[in-house]
């Protein structure tokens, strides 16, 4: 179809790549946030029980003990981390769902472009019109499978 066919197929394969690259990215942060998250919790857990059956909830006799208080202390150190982590998640996430949109919003103009194409008497663009609905099917699927 032409020059303007393969500036929305150059615009979408990039946006493709980005997309992918901070879903990978996404998905790896989603890992590490629960990772931080299970290690801040075993640790709180770990913490109040012994505070509440070894101490019977007696902060101060607790505080005696090294192992108690090794658990508060890395629990103390785990929370920013599991809290950064988690802002870290929440912005890729965000990220990932503006890129899925705009790269939507580019299929669809694409689409729309190649509707008034097919409706061209030129026999030449027709035939480009099948590969390119191809083309934009197989791009919002590959869009719709990152979830």
């Amino acid at each position: 179809m032409g020059k303007e066919s393969d500036k929305f197929i150059v615009a979408i394969g990039k946006g493709l790549a980005e997309l992918e690259r901070d879903f990978n990215a996404s998905q790896t942060v989603i890992e590490e946030a629960v990772t931080i998250f299970s290690e801040w919790q075993m640790a709180e857990q770990s913490a109040a029980i012994i505070l509440n059956d070894t101490y019977k909830g007696d902060e101060d006799q607790a505080d005696n003990d090294p192992k108690y208080k090794k658990l508060v202390d890395e629990a103390a150190r785990l929370k920013p981390q599991a809290e950064r982590v988690e802002q870290q998640s929440d912005r890729l996430i965000r990220l990932v769902d503006t890129n899925k949109r705009a790269l939507l919003k580019l299929v669809g103009d694409f689409e729309t472009y190649v509707k008034q194409k097919e409706k061209s008497k030129n026999p030449f663009k027709k035939k480009s019109v099948g590969s390119s609905k191809k083309f934009i099917e197989a791009t919002k699927k590959a869009i719709n499978d990152l979830q």
